[in-house]
């Protein structure tokens, strides 16, 4: 089989052009090619070589990447899958004219971002040009070893300072169908672990993408199989050596779970959460009379063993599109409800007592209705 509906762009930037800027680890060009080698393997992510573009080092110039990205634009379609890959150095202007965040090519000019590096803007605006509404977005720009020198670049040049805020993924997640994965939390380094050929981040990402991550049973990778993955088993990791890193996620608007690459070169096989299972608790939440401190109790079960730590982030995203649609601003997310760097069990609970005290958990029970194919 062939995944033919799947295209890439994969950027990897570990040497620049200016002597200003610190080089990164040869793992950061690691990240590119092996991504780009594992989503052409037939015999695993199906994606045609063709569908595939990686740019190292001095073809990862700002023009080189925005060309890359207006052939994403060409060759993607409606109903087609896009990833776009980058590791590198990320920064930030915190004021004046050039005040934003970026992403930094080949050829940058710490004193002139904004007409060397991308910004978030032009950034979201590349991606908007792309048709699709299956757009994957990973971002690898936070290096642990190589970034934490950039406050060189802020006492050189007086400007561009180490990592990017927050802020730039809630830019990068606006558009239907767009999905924004990062390594690390502003705050926090993407490790790489002592031996390893890649980083953490990416890591996990290939092993998702390998098999390791959950599927459909009918041969395919989805988009909450990679992220549920990668979120657990990126903080599991870098705990057991004693560090903290938490990748990002956000989405806006979603209303598939995509399919992001073939199974294991399409194989059929069981599921490991049934659609049935889900089908029975929401047939019994519709159909049933149940006190609101049962139906509590039910949702709260069903979200703890059914659903993986980065499913309820999605599933939070979903719910939190939905109450906005109904007029509501109640901020939502596993961070905002208390439930990062816990157990299931207390997340599951946390997320669902903060919607409960609200009178918004009906909004939750659509939510699930919807994603697991189920409706009156």
């Amino acid at each position: 089989m062939a995944f033919n509906h799947g295209f890439a762009l994969l950027i990897g930037v570990a040497k620049y052009a200016n002597p200003h800027i610190p080089s990164l680890p040869e793992t950061v060009l690691n990240d590119a090619r092996d991504l780009a080698a594992l989503l052409q393997r037939p015999e695993r992510a199906g994606y045609k070589p063709k569908h595939v573009r990686v740019l190292l080092d001095a073809q990862a110039t700002r023009e080189g990447i925005l060309d890359g990205l207006r052939w994403l634009a060409r060759r993607a379609g409606a109903q087609d899958t896009a990833v776009v890959f980058f590791s590198g150095h990320g920064g930030r202007v915190d004021e004046g004219p050039q005040r934003g965040n970026y992403l930094l090519p080949f050829d940058t000019d710490p004193t002139d971002p904004q007409s060397t590096a991308i910004s978030s803007d032009q950034l979201t605006a590349a991606l908007s040009a792309i048709r699709t509404q299956k757009l994957l977005v990973l971002i690898d720009a936070c290096h642990s070893g190589g970034s934490a020198d950039l406050k060189d670049i802020a006492d050189r040049s007086g400007i561009l300072k180490r990592s990017v805020a927050a802020e730039m993924y809630d830019v990068l997640k606006r558009g239907s169908g767009r999905v924004i994965l990062a390594s690390s939390r502003p705050e926090e380094f993407s490790y790489v672990l002592p031996g390893a050929p890649n980083s953490l981040f990416t890591q996990c990402l290939l092993e998702a993408l390998d098999g390791k991550a959950g599927h459909d049973g009918e041969g395919h990778i989805r988009i909450f199989d990679v992220v549920a993955y990668v979120f657990r088993e990126v903080a599991q990791r870098a705990a057991a050596v004693g560090g903290t890193q938490h990748p990002i996620f956000k989405v806006d608007m979603m209303d598939d779970n995509f399919v992001v690459a073939l199974y294991r070169g399409g194989e059929k096989s069981a599921q490991g959460i049934t659609r049935t299972e889900a089908r029975d608790l929401l047939r019994l939440l519709d159909m049933s009379p149940m006190a609101p401190a049962d139906e509590v109790v039910a949702v709260r079960d069903f979200l703890a063993q059914r659903l993986t730590l980065g499913e309820m982030e999605m599933l939070c995203a979903d719910v939190h599109a939905a109450l906005a649609r109904a007029g509501y601003d109640i901020p939502l997310d596993l961070e905002t409800v208390g439930a990062v760097g816990v157990s299931r069990a207390l997340a599951a609970q946390r997320l669902v007592d903060y919607l409960n005290r609200r009178s918004k958990l009906d909004f939750l029970i659509a939510e699930l209705k919807r994603s697991f194919g189920f409706a009156r």
